[in-house]
């Protein structure tokens, strides 16, 4: 590919300009275009609106006969074949300019590296494997509370560091990194800092391998994550805790997501469903809690999903029944509520209930003895007056028929006055 250059001369001999100027067109290389000063002023001026690659101040050394050059002495030689001298003269420029570029380059992309190192949260360290040998970037030892170049570069200086907890996870993942079993090293570990602390670090590197494949540098950074550790570990504590008071009231509770589907599930919730926690989680809590009412059987919404849609809490009847895995009926006080976001959002519900069904049947046995009598099981008086009055009031509708039986026991207070009330119990 044929580049271009540009070219300045600075030198008040024209036959000078003339043999370099012909030099550098009878090479193919390179397509030059040359600017000629006579003198330093007017080359500042061409350095001022001209950008130029490179600049010369002699074309070339003189000859023994003379303080000139000698075109024909550099014609002739060409001409014997000894040096193609434009293409030298130009390959020798072009080198010239590489290098300058390539050092330019050199010298911005180092400044780019310190920068980004300088201006990131992230310490940098390189570990030269040949030699043992591990750089820390200022950062790298600032976040341990050390000032620059006072860590030693020996590995060992940073193992000593490590929390003996976490020494032997760091050592596996770096091995498994150097070996090839993982493509990067990466690990979160704890590391002494110089007030005595640990702080948590996440380090991530990568290595750089020979021909054979073996490693002889790796490289990488280095990130506090004491803050997120200590996040983490207060959700966990409250995911606990939340956990342990789930399991430990007496309550079932249920709760799903915005779609319904069920997201925990406590145990008390499992012996009322008769559903283990694993099975149910991720079902419809249509399927898990069928609810039916106790008197007509027939099934009930799930306020699950009422709650979703009206977004407010919902309470069932008094009668709500909840079918068990088995067929089993539970009566069941049931309550359910949305689970809002921060915004305002519906993002789940919670379903809390309990077991009833011997509540309810005590005040079923309630409601019936204050109704019947034990012996006859018959309704009593104040019953019989109830409901004998409720069955007269259509006989005030014309053409309305009752028929009314009266049955009396004969000498039945005889044989509880003389034998006593325990015998006419079991007279009747």
């Amino acid at each position: 590919m044929v580049v271009g250059i540009e070219a300045l001369l600075i030198d008040d001999n024209l036959v000078d300009a003339a043999l370099f100027e012909r030099l550098l067109n009878s090479s193919d290389l390179v397509k030059a275009n040359l600017h000629h000063a006579r003198r330093l002023n007017d080359a500042i001026a061409t350095l001022a609106t001209t950008h130029i690659d490179v600049i010369l101040l002699n074309l070339c050394l003189p000859n023994e006969n003379s303080g000139n050059p000698d075109m024909l002495d550099l014609e002739r030689l060409q001409k014997l074949g000894h040096v193609d001298v434009g293409n030298l003269l130009v390959t020798t420029l072009q080198h010239a300019i590489q290098r300058g570029e390539l050092t330019q380059q050199l010298a911005t992309s180092t400044e780019r590296y310190e920068l980004a190192v300088s201006g990131a949260n992230d310490g940098i360290w390189d570990w030269d494997l040949s030699h043992q040998y591990i750089y820390f970037s200022d950062k790298w030892q600032a976040m341990i509370g050390l000032s620059q170049a006072s860590l030693s570069p020996h590995p060992r200086e940073w193992f000593s560091r490590i929390h003996p907890g976490d020494i032997k996870c760091f050592k596996q993942q770096l091995k498994a990194h150097l070996t090839g079993e993982r493509s990067q090293f990466k690990c979160e570990y704890r590391l002494r800092h110089s007030d005595g602390t640990y702080r948590w670090f996440l380090a991530r590197g990568c290595s750089l391998r020979d021909n054979n494949g073996n490693p002889y540098r790796i490289a990488g950074s280095q990130t506090d994550i004491t803050a997120r550790k200590s996040l983490e570990n207060s959700l966990h504590q409250e995911t606990e805790l939340a956990q342990i008071t789930l399991h430990s009231i007496n309550d079932a509770v249920i709760t799903t997501d915005r779609k319904g589907y069920i997201e925990n599930f406590n145990p008390v919730a499992e012996q009322i469903t008769g559903w283990r926690s694993y099975e149910a989680k991720h079902r419809p809590i249509t399927e898990v809690c069928q609810l039916i009412d106790g008197i007509t059987h027939l099934p009930l919404g799930n306020p699950a999903l009422q709650a979703i849609e009206e977004g407010c809490a919902i309470t069932l009847s008094k009668q709500t029944t909840i079918l068990s895995k088995s067929g089993q009926e539970f009566a069941i006080s049931d309550s359910t509520a949305p689970i809002r976001s921060r915004n305002g959002d519906i993002v789940g519900t919670v379903l809390v209930f309990r077991d009833v069904t011997e509540e309810r049947s005590q005040v079923t046995e309630l409601a019936w003895r204050a109704s019947h009598d034990p012996l006859t099981q018959l309704r009593n008086r104040t019953s019989f007056v109830a409901s004998l009055t409720e069955a007269l009031q259509p006989t005030q509708q014309p053409q309305a028929q009752h028929v009314m039986c009266y049955l009396d026991l004969d000498n039945f207070k005889v044989v509880n006055d003389t034998c006593g009330h325990a015998a006419g119990d079991l007279s009747s």
